[in-house]
């Protein structure tokens, strides 16, 4: 069984108080899961009128750099 080694995370979600954040699956096993991911979860955000600007995705893993690499989603 192959394991995760890709972890999606929004910039800013975890300090969210303001509005409910949509779920979302972290961990992934390619590049491409987590960027269709952080698209589905930018639609449902635009869908809800919560910001995007500002919750950037990042996918943490191998060949995405110490600090993550930004995909986007849209």
């Amino acid at each position: 069984m192959a394991q995760n080694k890709f972890t999606l995370a929004f910039f800013g979600s975890a300090t969210v108080t303001e509005y409910k954040f949509p779920r979302y699956r972290k961990a992934h096993k390619t590049l491409e899961s987590a960027r269709e991911t952080a698209r589905r979860v930018w639609e449902q955000m635009s869908e809800r009128g919560l910001p995007t600007a500002c919750h950037t995705p990042i996918v943490y893993g191998p060949g995405c750099g110490r600090d993550g690499t930004c995909v986007a989603p849209w």
